[in-house]
């Protein structure tokens, strides 16, 4: 349609130029799909950064510690040689015991060994806790231009969608994208083809709380809320290697695609696989739950690489065209 349109470009332009203009959307959705996917790359870069940092913060820390238990215990040292010192001059004085001169002179020694002792603790221990802090200070920057950098995909990633919205049917085959609102979609909410396979989103409903640093810990998943028996699925083909009993997440089903990237999904209700089973793409695996250390009904998604790695779901999802949120 559209090669046609440009050969009677100069014979009927009043039929033309809306092909031109749908030319455009096309060019344009290449464009922001290109710029997109260079944002993507940022976010992963990010992403390795702040776990770095975040791996060298808790190296600091443990540092810090040793650090500040070594000072502490030098401190109790140098305690005791203060004391052990009095002891000994006090009982000089009253004629208790017959202390030597050379026992005079070692006690003060001793003294003078534990201060110094403890004064290079104490010089360890504050080094090591500037390093810790400058440490924290690097891994709360990385996680800002993280954020900065996951809400400049989202954007992007919006703008695509709505490119490709204005898009018809043939113009996505003509760019090998597959037609939207298929029937499978309204399960997983998304789906797109990567590779050979095509990947799903999970489930539907309402992102509640993203990969990333929570509540002073990290947390490692994408959790989706909808209501208790909301239908779950594998976001690709694979084979399931775990599903039952979970510490903390109640019941939870872990498949492994056939890329070596494995989905955990967890806190579900239900699960109508077992091990060893094989699962395709888009297919139900389970139902959406409360289940153990849970606030509410949500599906708790991770999704690991093949080096086990954990990665956030939303931009593995996105990076492979998937955009139910």
């Amino acid at each position: 349609m559209f090669v046609a349109g440009l050969l009677l470009l100069g014979t009927a332009p009043a039929v033309a130029q809306p092909v031109v203009s749908l030319g455009g959307i096309m060019v344009n959705y290449l464009e922001l799909r290109r710029q997109a996917q260079l944002t993507h790359k940022k976010v992963s870069a990010a992403e390795s950064t702040h776990a770095e940092l975040l791996a060298a913060a808790t190296s600091a820390s443990e540092v810090e510690r040793a650090a500040d238990a070594e000072w502490r215990n030098q401190a109790v040292r140098f305690n005791q040689a203060i004391t052990n010192a009095v002891q000994g001059f006090t009982a000089e004085l009253l004629h208790v015991s017959g202390t030597s001169d050379r026992e005079e002179v070692v006690a003060p020694d001793l003294v003078t060994e534990s201060s110094r002792s403890l004064e290079a603790a104490g010089t360890a221990r504050n080094a090591a806790r500037s390093k810790s802090d400058a440490a924290d200070k690097a891994v709360e920057d990385a996680a800002a231009d993280l954020r900065r950098r996951r809400d400049e995909l989202a954007k992007r990633l919006t703008e695509v969608r709505t490119a490709l919205d204005w898009m018809t049917p043939d113009q996505r085959d003509m760019l090998g994208l597959e037609a939207a609102n298929r029937p499978e979609l309204a399960v997983s909410g998304g789906a797109a083809r990567s590779g050979s396979s095509r990947v799903f989103a999970p489930t539907r409903g309402v992102v509640t709380s993203n990969f990333g640093p929570r509540w002073g810990a990290m947390h490692d998943g994408l959790d989706i809320a909808n209501r208790i028996g909301t239908p779950v699925v594998s976001v690709m083909d694979g084979v399931v290697a775990e599903a039952g009993p979970a510490s903390g997440f109640g019941l939870w089903v872990k498949i492994v695609h056939t890329d070596r990237t494995t989905a955990i999904y967890g806190h579900i209700n239900s699960y109508s696989v077992r091990a060893g089973q094989r699962v395709s793409a888009g297919q139900v695996i389970a139902a959406m739950g409360n289940r153990g250390e849970s606030t509410g009904p949500h599906l708790h998604v991770e999704i690991w690489d093949s080096n086990g790695r954990k990665v956030d779901p939303l931009v593995w999802l996105r990076g492979k065209g998937v955009m139910a949120w």
